[in-house]
């Protein structure tokens, strides 16, 4: 439900993630601009009357310090807004904070950004909603619900052959997403193959390899054989 929002300051935030200035800062201009492009997503607590931020905390803070102009101060912005009990909230606003806590500590492989995607679909967020929490484009974020919801023994599989590629997997996943079946298992067996293949066909043969190691002029025999040997063991390995 669209809603205008006219005390911006009433607006509560958890503050996820830490505001980043330049940002804000560059959203001002733009919606200055060229207006409000995609409003906010704000969760009214029914008991409360509060509202929460789920997604758009920088377009937030720069429609704030918009506002604060006096040349601006007529200006009214939009929000979806979201309404539920402070139960629905709490657990919505946990999951939320565990993915983006998660998120800032280390960079995220395919397969824990599917899961995070799974967790807040789980927790009753829309997936246009959830593309706005996770920063990531909506048909990339449809992708990793794809994935997340794989059965878990493919999970194990993709977990167990780290040569899979992430478009591999999320193309199987695309493809099984509506109609789910018994070949799913074997679909992935053979793009582990294929990739597998792929891969061993990409080394060049040893003597193509150490002519373009004296091509260079830059090593010496005793470096060429010495590169020649680590190449060796790779290959046999």
């Amino acid at each position: 439900m669209l809603k205008n929002l006219y005390d911006l300051e009433e607006i509560k935030s958890k503050n996820y993630r830490q505001l980043d200035p330049k940002l804000v800062a560059s959203l001002e201009k733009s919606i200055l601009a060229a207006g409000l492009q995609e409003p906010i997503q704000l969760f009214y607590v029914v008991e409360t009357g509060e509202y929460y931020v789920l997604a758009g905390h920088h377009r937030l803070e720069a429609m704030r310090n918009i506002k604060k102009n006096p040349k601006h101060a007529h200006i009214k912005f939009q929000a979806n807004v979201v309404r539920g009990s402070q139960e629905e909230f709490d657990s919505q606003d946990t999951t939320i904070k565990s993915i983006m806590s998660n998120a800032m500590r280390r960079p995220s492989t395919l397969m824990e950004m599917a899961a995070a995607v799974g967790d807040l679909k789980k927790s009753g967020l829309s997936l246009p909603v959830i593309s706005e929490v996770l920063a990531q484009p909506k048909r990339y974020v449809e992708k990793l619900y794809a994935v997340s919801i794989l059965p878990e023994e493919i999970k194990d599989f993709v977990a167990a052959n780290p040569n899979l590629s992430d478009d591999s997997i999320i193309r199987l996943s695309m493809k099984f997403r509506d109609k789910p079946s018994e070949s799913m298992l074997s679909a992935f067996e053979r793009m582990a193959k294929r990739r597998q293949g792929a891969v061993t066909a990409q080394a060049p043969k040893k003597s193509h390899f150490k002519k373009s190691l004296n091509a260079t002029g830059s090593l010496t025999p005793q470096q060429i054989k010495t590169v020649m040997k680590v190449y060796s063991d790779i290959l046999e390995n």
